[in-house]
């Protein structure tokens, strides 16, 4: 079930750019608002996050690649990328800046596809995308 929702979703490439690996990390801010009368949750979630077996096929029509999943898990499992806050709430009328930040301690692309979700509304499929040199 969860896997057919993840593959519905049109997917948005996020490119945090390129640096010298051992670089400080590159960061990005998202700025989320609520022009509304009511408070809005929100979270993001990461293969690991929505517990699925095996990386799920993404939103990719053909299949991904044995090697593209096993990817994903080891970008999550050294933590390439940081996501500060992962979830939280945003009263009427308010604002809040999500930090997305990208560790350069490997030379390589490294890639991982993340879901935003508003509680109640819609979701995203973001594929975080850096390089490290």
């Amino acid at each position: 079930e969860k896997k057919e929702l993840v593959k519905s979703l049109r997917p948005f490439q996020l490119l945090l750019g390129t640096a010298a690996a051992g670089s400080r990390p590159t960061a990005v801010y998202l700025l989320l608002s609520n022009p509304g009368q009511l408070e809005v949750a929100f979270s993001f979630q990461s293969p690991s996050d929505l517990n699925l077996e095996n990386a799920p096929y993404w939103c990719d029509e053909k299949a991904l690649e044995d090697e593209r999943e096993a990817h994903f898990g080891w970008v999550e499992e050294h933590g390439i990328y940081n996501i500060e806050p992962r979830a939280g709430e945003i009263p009427p009328g308010e604002s809040l800046y999500v930090r997305i930040a990208y560790s350069h301690q490997s030379v390589g692309t490294h890639i991982l596809p993340v879901v935003f979700n508003v509680r109640d509304g819609r979701s995203v499929l973001l594929y975080l995308k850096a390089h490290s040199v």
